[in-house]
């Protein structure tokens, strides 16, 4: 019997369980995303609850397996955080940064 694994990567707080993870690559748009879902009450140990302390920009990384053999499927940066129930948290591969600059035209 197989024992699912993840290890998430928020800045600088780190944990091993979540409610949902779905992460979609496709060369047709471009970027690749994810969907973190977390429980609401999440809490650091200063008792902040993570929504309140993770921000828009913030690097994510995402490891997922079985039996404690983890592979890296996602890194990325948190677009925008939901504060819905479960908490969801949208996440874009580095053309997240690149979004993130204008371009003037000369």
């Amino acid at each position: 019997m197989f024992r699912v694994c993840s290890n998430i990567e928020i800045g600088k707080f780190k944990f091993d369980y979540i409610n949902e993870v779905e992460n979609t690559s496709s060369w047709k748009n471009l970027t690749d995303t994810a969907t973190i879902k977390l429980p609401r009450k999440l809490v650091t140990k200063d008792n902040q609850l993570l929504q309140d302390v993770v921000k828009k920009g913030d690097k994510v990384v995402i490891k997922l397996g079985y039996d404690d053999k983890l592979e890296q499927v996602f890194t990325g940066y948190i677009a925008y955080i939901k504060a819905t129930i479960p908490v969801e948290i949208k996440l874009e591969d580095e053309m997240f940064m690149l979004k993130q600059k204008s371009v003037k035209p000369t």
